[in-house]
């Protein structure tokens, strides 16, 4: 008989005891029972290290996917680092459960490709990794918009790809794998399998299968597709690594482009990191050489050029209380020359408010400390953070049922543009991105250029690349300035700087024009002068003075429940004892009622840590477990969240 240290997919539970007549190897998915249910689990390895009574079998044995040490280590290394049980991270993260395929033989398409000269720049990057593509370094490309860092990308691939190797490319956005599917096809030499939550269970059962065995070589995706295990995985590839989508904010709350650092760390294989506007915390690692800086400092078609126009609205003739006179007009020549135009607007909805038209008061949602967005096609309000929606809308301190709708979202500019410009007009946001294939429809039509304007929120900022935009128009970003978050200025600059570089990208110049009440903001004096490495540095010496990330780990502890006294109650209890024993270097912030103080009526508070010493952290972890549970009051929760983004 065998013993065996197996973790179950089954959150909240560490490695459990099993045992088998079988000698099974590591790596390998088993099924088991756990408290009457039948789960999956991996073999971590044999051990000695239990209580004989009540040792369960292992029920099954799958033998079509085989897990190697280096992904076992990895899953348990992560699972340390964000102090989750190692059965959530199975649970919420890892493929296994499409482990019941059978393997099927696959044709692999015929394939046809072409590669493209790279300049001196490009050419200087690539090889500095390729000569290194045997050892473990994390390199930051950082390029400008439209600098080319897709073909160097390519150029790489197939180099990993002629040692019969596997490589792994992630995005932060599902929308951002369509395009990028279609130009990789054409540059790789094997194919390429796009890995995410919005396709088939059945096509993430085929690419887990193949990819595992070897038959496949090159999956894209999301931040799920990290954690398809592969067979000789030899470089990963973190596209827009500074993006925030990339961070989970479920349980277990990974970076999973810090897990791709991490996951490249433990498999001794490079990791390329890349973006035009690098997060803070990258930035910082490579000034302190503990990533490769790599410049990419002009455009692969370096003669475009891109004026920006800072509009301010307070002074401005205004269309339909949202279009400025000069975006209009930028709009209508575009349009009689047959090019193409972006429109951003940092909002979904038709409106943002719906007021009471006879007191004033704004209509709350009833579950959560949030006001409800107005949908015009449907006639409902919804509530963007729990989901529920009323049809019928009526004051909570008046009575009153007459109401009127204020502010303007992606849903209202796209019926106005549609009334000033006719059969021209698409929209992109997560309201109509209802899968995959929808996404491939509206970005088909506009690539086709059968309609020339494209409205859309923080989606469309990123990833387009098309010869014909040649104006790009922010309807409104000062709501984002106003977020509680020491990060707005660093992510404004980013998502403006990307938007950008929408345009300007081909042989066309183009112009950038933002609607702002507020013009003398020094956000949009970086992005106009592109002095971004300036920007950088003052941040990072802002962050030193106030301590704040990369020069400490955060932590949010976020306690919520039905009832407020005993969220409170709780809450003071955690923050009490981890004063008592909270390390000189670290800190800590609250408690304190979390910007959104209700969500789904369950109160919220939240303490923050500012911890220096990565070790602190699971001390502080299993302290806040020892409270909570002791004091716990019937379903209050807590979520403990590392390095967090959302701080809402």
């Amino acid at each position: 008989m065998f013993y065996y240290k197996v973790a179950v997919a089954t959150p909240y539970l560490q490695f459990l005891t099993y045992k088998s007549i079988n000698d099974i190897p590591d790596g390998t998915i088993v099924k088991v029972e756990v408290k009457k249910r039948t789960v999956l689990g991996i073999i971590y390895s044999k051990t000695t290290d239990f209580d004989p009574l009540d040792i369960k079998e292992i029920l099954d044995i799958y033998d079509n996917i085989r897990l190697t040490n280096y992904y076992l280590t990895f899953l348990e290394k992560l699972s340390n680092y964000y102090t989750y049980p190692i059965g959530t991270t199975l649970h919420k993260i890892s493929p296994i459960r499409f482990i019941d395929l059978d393997i099927k033989k696959v044709k692999e398409p015929n394939l046809s490709y072409h590669t493209v000269s790279l300049n001196d720049e490009q050419q200087s990057i690539y090889e500095e990794i390729a000569k290194k593509l045997d050892k473990f370094y994390t390199y930051l490309i950082y390029g400008v918009t439209g600098s080319g860092k897709t073909e160097i990308y390519c150029k790489l691939i197939n180099d990993v790809l002629d040692r019969d190797g596997q490589v792994i490319y992630i995005l932060p956005e599902i929308t951002l794998t369509t395009q990028l599917f279609h130009r990789l096809q054409i540059r790789l030499k094997k194919e390429v399998a796009v890995y995410h939550s919005k396709i088939t269970e059945k096509k993430r059962q085929d690419i887990l299968v193949r990819f595992n065995s070897g038959a496949l070589s090159v999956i894209i995706g999301a931040r799920s597709a990290l954690f398809v295990p592969g067979k000789n995985i030899k470089l990963i590839i973190v596209d827009e690594e500074h993006d925030p989508s990339f961070k989970q904010e479920d349980t277990p709350h990974y970076n999973a482009r810090d897990m791709a650092v991490l996951y490249g760390k433990i498999l001794n294989i490079p990791v390329v990191l890349g973006s035009a506007t690098p997060s803070i915390e990258s930035y910082y690692n490579a000034s302190t050489n503990k990533y490769k800086l790599l410049r990419l400092n002009q455009k692969f078609h370096p003669n475009t050029e891109t004026s920006i126009d800072i509009i301010d609205m307070k002074n401005e003739e205004v269309i339909d209380d949202f279009l400025s006179k000069k975006l209009y007009d930028g709009i209508y020549e575009r349009l009689n020359r047959g090019e193409q135009t972006l429109l951003l607007i940092n909002k979904k909805g038709y409106s943002s408010y719906i007021i009471c038209r006879y007191c004033g008061t704004i209509l709350q949602c009833n579950n959560c400390s949030v006001s409800m967005t107005y949908y015009k096609s449907d006639k409902v309000a919804r509530c963007h953070y729990c989901g529920t929606y009323q049809h019928k809308f009526r004051c909570g301190k008046c009575g009153g049922e007459d109401f009127f709708t204020v502010g303007t979202g992606s849903e209202k500019v796209f019926e106005l543009m549609d009334q000033l410009f006719p059969g021209e007009i698409l929209r992109l946001d997560q309201d109509v991105v209802t899968s995959t294939r929808r996404v491939e429809s509206i970005l088909s039509e506009f690539g086709e250029k059968r309609k020339k304007i494209l409205v859309g929120t923080q989606i469309i900022s990123k990833g387009l690349n098309y010869p014909d935009i040649t104006l790009i128009g922010v309807i409104n970003i000062d709501n984002l300035f106003t977020l509680p978050d020491f990060r707005v200025e660093e992510r404004s600059v980013q998502m403006l700087t990307q938007f950008l570089g929408r345009g300007g990208r081909f042989e066309k110049p183009c112009q950038m024009i933002i609607q702002t009440y507020n013009p003398d903001n020094p956000v949009f004096n970086v992005v106009k002068t592109g002095q971004l490495d300036r920007f950088y540095n003052d941040i990072i010496e802002k962050r030193k003075a106030m301590g704040y990330p990369p020069f400490v780990h955060l932590v949010k502890i976020l306690i919520d429940g039905q009832r407020i006294d005993k969220v409170m109650d709780i809450s003071n209890k955690i923050s009490e004892s981890l004063k008592h024993t909270l390390s000189k270097e670290d800190k800590l912030l609250g408690p304190a009622i979390a910007p959104i103080s209700k969500i789904k009526n369950r109160h919220r508070m939240q303490i923050i840590l500012k911890v220096k010493t990565v070790s602190n952290i699971a001390k502080y972890r299993k302290m806040v477990d020892d409270i909570f549970y002791k004091y716990k009051h019937g379903n209050t929760k807590f979520i403990f969240d590392v390095d967090p983004y959302n701080f809402m």
